[in-house]
């Protein structure tokens, strides 16, 4: 298969060539790019943004993945291939293609979306939560001060008339008229009545 039909096969695929390295320079063999292109590297020419891990692939042998990283000709993925010379296991060239990392960066913001979307309304739904707590903590707080204002408010005056009718009830110095006491039992009752109410409704 050759390097134009590879480059043709996958819509993705930027650049394909061959680089070799001659002592410390790594260059280019052959490039699938049409050669009245600018973006052409005619065999021989020094590609002298070759990374540290470019280098050490004519070493170890390994197929690797590289990237995002930018070079003159822009920002890229690269996987490398190693090809071996005939019979043996020494690398004698790399075969290089480029994808462009503008799809790359696309791709992660598709794939990444929507657990960023979810974790976006799981913060306003905690958020919301909260919101609603501390208001309630408010209601709960305000109902609190209401019912001690009104315990205060209400119940003291109405055990002051049930003491003093009791008082009036059982007063021996100042007896009191058969009419009288019965207003006043009634009267207590009735004041009995209220506290009772009142303790119910707080």
């Amino acid at each position: 298969m050759s390097m134009q039909s590879m480059r043709g096969a996958n819509s993705d695929v930027r650049f394909v060539y061959l680089t070799g390295r001659r002592g410390e320079q790594v260059f280019f063999y052959a490039d699938a790019e049409d050669e009245h292109s600018p973006d052409y590297s005619p065999p021989g020419q020094v590609y002298t943004e070759a990374s540290p891990l470019l280098y050490s692939l004519f070493d170890t042998g390994a197929p690797s993945v590289e990237g995002p990283y930018t070079d003159r000709w822009g920002e890229w993925i690269t996987g490398f291939s190693p090809v071996y010379k005939p019979g043996t296991h020494e690398v004698m060239a790399l075969l290089g293609v480029d994808i462009s990392a503008k799809t790359y960066h696309e791709r992660i913001r598709a794939y990444t979306l929507v657990p960023t979307l979810s974790l976006g309304i799981l913060v306003l739904l905690l958020c919301g939560a909260l919101v609603m707590w501390k208001r309630k903590q408010e209601n709960l707080e305000l109902r609190a001060r209401f019912l001690s204002l009104a315990s205060h408010e209400l119940r003291a005056p109405i055990s002051g008339l049930s003491w003093a009718s009791t008082s009036l009830l059982g007063d021996k110095q100042h007896p009191l008229g058969v009419q009288q006491r019965h207003t006043i039992s009634l009267m207590k009752q009735s004041i009995q009545s209220l506290l009772s109410t009142v303790n119910n409704v707080l």
